[in-house]
């Protein structure tokens, strides 16, 4: 995220020091990274991206996919076609909220 960050809005030195002044040193990002850490997941975990997000890059949705799967890890992925990051069309809206309720619904039923 700090990369990609920098890479848009250019590698400044106040765009770096805002960055890290948000998410703290580069030292601790391993330590933070869901990335990272997949291999702790200790429950199922939904990811919904929109593919034409421009906020926060689908290929961090894709890896995120990458590791929970290496990690053998229970994760469902939804791409969400010609969506942005806000879910600003009322079909995808929809489609979001009806994939999370399937996944609430399988992974936590009610009683």
């Amino acid at each position: 995220m700090y990369v990609q960050d920098l890479l848009e809005r250019g590698s400044r030195r106040t765009a770096k020091r805002a960055q890290l002044h948000q998410l703290g040193p580069k030292s601790n990002f391993n330590a933070v990274s869901p990335y990272r850490l997949a291999e702790r997941a200790d429950a199922p975990i939904l990811l919904i991206h929109g593919k034409d997000d421009t906020i926060v890059p689908f290929k961090q949705s894709l890896m995120m996919a990458d590791a929970l799967k290496d990690a053998g890890k229970p994760y469902e992925f939804v791409q969400l076609e010609g969506e942005d990051h806000w879910l600003s069309q009322s079909a995808t809206r929809k489609q979001m909220l009806s994939a999370a309720a399937v996944f609430v619904e399988k992974h936590n039923p009610a009683d």
